[in-house]
């Protein structure tokens, strides 16, 4: 009688092959909910870090362009031109493919007359397309659109 007792309570130390089955099925369940919205974060920060470098680089040529005012010659700007103002402005880079690192895509960051731009590297991902223009991202090239004048007001204008 007692080794029949002893048995039974280890029969019944174990998990049964349904009860497995169950916490499985729950463990898939909750990550088949969190797994989203991990994604959607990480698109987010994507977006975010996309935008925030392009503003870096926008205010790095601003600088750069108030340091060089007696050398307007030129529009052509290189990122070891932007580099100390990048610094400057809090951006822990050293190169221009840390300029990348992060965000999901490839930032250009065209001359003195036209406005960084980023290119993701999916372009196809509808997400991220929307991410970035909700956060004003510009994706593709073109004059910039709030560049301030280093000439002062044009001639005819009060």
């Amino acid at each position: 009688m007692r080794r029949r007792l002893v048995a039974h309570e280890l029969a019944e130390a174990g998990m049964t092959l349904v009860e497995l089955l169950v916490v499985l099925a729950i463990i898939a369940a909750l990550a088949g909910i969190i797994y989203p919205a991990i994604m959607d974060s990480i698109k987010k920060s994507e977006a975010s870090m996309a935008a925030q470098r392009i503003d870096a680089v926008e205010k790095a040529k601003v600088q750069y362009q108030l340091d060089h005012v007696d050398k307007t010659g030129t529009a052509n700007i290189d990122f070891s031109s932007l580099q100390p103002y990048l610094v400057r402005l809090g951006q822990n880079i050293s190169q221009q493919t840390d300029l990348d690192n992060g965000t999901g895509g490839t930032i250009t960051i065209g001359d003195l007359t036209s406005h960084a731009y980023f290119t993701p590297n999916n372009k196809s991902d509808q997400t991220l397309q929307s991410l970035l223009q909700k956060y004003g991202v510009p994706t593709s090239s073109g004059p910039e659109p709030t560049s301030p004048s280093l000439a002062g007001p044009s001639p005819g204008s009060s």
